[in-house]
């Protein structure tokens, strides 16, 4: 349970059947940035093991994204980033989307900024079987995530 609002955890390290991460198109053309780390990399964010880590290998560009498929359509009230030791390392901005296919993405549904080791984005119950984070600011950091967590 959520310490916060009674929330049950979904336990993404049980549900989560793939993580991907990219560059999301602007304008109607790709982002010119480097890409995120090795897709085998981003196991990491739903591994429950806060020492190992996804990271986007480079300072944070709009447009970098972190998909998540929950490998069935659930309901989702949050949803929490945690750098683990990186704790600069929290995204500059966000928004995330939501996706019952994985291809056509919401518009966001939260949006905010980072302030530390764990970036929580609450939202009104959303059911959807894939989640996106997406970069939406630039800062010299990495954007890095170590665990992620979703609600129910």
């Amino acid at each position: 349970m959520n310490w916060r609002r009674g929330l049950p955890m979904i336990g993404v390290i049980v549900v989560a059947t793939a993580v991907t991460t990219g560059l999301a198109a602007a304008h109607g053309s790709a982002v010119k940035t480097p890409q995120p780390s090795a897709p085998a990399d981003t196991a990491n964010a739903i591994d429950d093991d806060a020492t190992t880590r996804w990271t986007t290998a480079s300072s944070q560009q709009p447009g970098q994204y972190l998909s998540l498929d929950l490998g069935r359509t659930r309901t989702v009230r949050r949803l929490v980033l945690d750098t683990g030791a990186d704790v600069n390392d929290f995204p500059a901005g966000y928004a995330l989307s939501t996706s019952a296919d994985g291809l056509g993405w919401s518009a966001p549904v939260a949006s905010g900024v980072g302030q530390g080791q764990l970036t929580v984005i609450d939202l009104l119950a959303v059911d959807s079987r894939y989640l996106r984070v997406t970069q939406t600011s630039t800062a010299a950091q990495w954007w890095t995530v170590a665990d992620l967590r979703v609600y129910g």
